[in-house]
Formats: C-alpha cells, sequence, structure tokens
C-alpha cells in the first residue's frame, strides 16, 4: 500500500518518533524505499564568504548526525534507504523532495518543542499535509 515512504523533519526530539514510526510502518507495508529528508536553516548572504562557508559547514555537520540518529531509530527496512539534506524549510522540502520520489506516504513531526523553541514547526507539517497529494501522518 505505501512503496515509497518520506520521512521530514528538522529536529531529533521530535523527529525520533516519526523515525520509528516510518521504519515499522515499512517493515509491515514492505516498502520499496523510505527517504529520509532533513533540513537546516539557510545561513544569510550578509555574514560574508567566510563565516557563510563556516557557519554552511556546522549546519551540515549537525544535519549529518541527525540521519545518523534517524537511521538508528528507523532501523533496517526490506527497501532501499535515501537521504536528502537541503537548506531551507521543511515544507518547501518536503514537496519538492515528495514529487520527485514519488511518495505514497510522508511520516513527519507535528509538534512544537517547547515556547519559542521551534515557533514555525507545526506551521510547516500544516503546510504539508494541506498541500501533498498522498497522505501526510504528522505525529507529535
Amino acid at each position: 500500500m505505501f512503496n515509497h515512504i518520506l520521512l521530514a523533519t528538522d529536529n531529533l526530539k521530535q523527529g525520533k518518533l516519526a523515525a520509528r514510526t516510518a521504519g515499522e510502518t515499512a517493515r509491515q507495508m514492505h516498502s520499496a524505499s523510505l527517504c529520509i529528508v532533513v533540513t537546516y536553516p539557510s545561513v544569510p548572504g550578509f555574514l560574508g564568504v567566510l563565516e557563510i562557508e563556516k557557519k554552511t559547514a556546522e549546519r551540515l555537520s549537525r544535519a549529518e548526525a541527525l540521519v545518523e540518529s534517524l537511521l538508528q531509530e528507523v532501523g533496517v527496512i526490506p527497501g532501499e534507504i535515501q537521504i536528502e539534506i537541503l537548506a531551507g524549510p521543511l515544507a518547501e522540502a518536503v514537496s519538492t523532495v515528495s514529487q520527485v520520489r514519488g511518495s505514497d506516504l510522508i511520516v513527519m513531526n507535528s509538534k512544537q518543542s517547547g515556547p519559542l523553541e521551534r515557533p514555525t514547526e507545526w506551521f510547516h507539517s500544516g503546510q504539508v499535509a494541506g498541500h501533498e497529494r498522498c497522505p501526510v501522518m504528522t505525529l507529535q
């Protein structure tokens, strides 16, 4: 039923449950693929080339560590695991990647981490759920 699952997060704390759920769903459905989409904030262009490179490398390194943690939560699945690490808003990345990869289920977190910690996270999941052509499972 769900052959191509997309797991999306920009946050380890909330992404763990989504990763476990996506992995379990992939195992139960014998899915062909699970694509993990992780985003990190873009670096402002006014910082200067050296500072942009430094900040981008730091953010990319944190995103790669997040992917490694998510992979552990997902576990072994019958299909292929694909990874996309992108700069920018999560909702935009999910929309683009889900269309390109032909996702038939999106699993993502929707819970805000805390007061003012991640004030737009709930908005991203709402944007995705409102615009995708496949089911979107949002977890708190």
